[in-house]
């Protein structure tokens, strides 16, 4: 699989996968070129592993640690998980705030909005420590 320079969208239902919902699918002689939605991500090859991880537009390609790639139905998908880290960063305080106020927030969000310190220096080290700990966590 390709090795991506920025972080893969990330997504929650009983476990923490990467996800990217694909635009568009050109077969070749070693499989699949496949583009996605997010245009920050370039084209890769994805090879399928059946008739049921077949790639075709509208649906996402799933990584998962320790399990084959593969690629669902958006229905299924959007329906069980939920998006929890855009690959862009941590939400900012203001967009946690939004979240909280209209009933949306992520458990990440409501803990940015209950917790975040005020004062530039205090945010860095806030936001510095929570990143480490969450990647602490994806190695558990």
């Amino acid at each position: 699989m390709t090795a991506f320079t920025i972080p893969i969208p990330r997504y929650q239902c009983i476990r923490k996968v990467s996800a990217l919902k694909i635009k568009a699918v050109i077969e070749n002689p070693r499989g699949y070129e496949l583009h996605f939605e997010d245009e920050r991500f370039c084209p890769i090859e994805f090879v399928c592993h059946g008739a049921a991880f077949y790639p075709e537009p509208g649906r996402y390609l799933v990584i998962e640690d320790g399990a084959p790639t593969t690629c669902v139905d958006a229905t299924a998908f959007e329906a069980g998980y939920t998006l929890i880290d855009d690959g862009v960063g941590l939400p900012t305080f203001a967009e946690a705030a939004l979240a909280v106020d209209s009933d949306s927030a992520t458990p990440l969000q409501q803990f940015i909005y209950e917790n975040e310190p005020a004062g530039e220096e205090a945010e860095k080290q806030f936001r510095d420590g929570l990143r480490a700990i969450m990647s602490l966590r994806e190695g558990a």
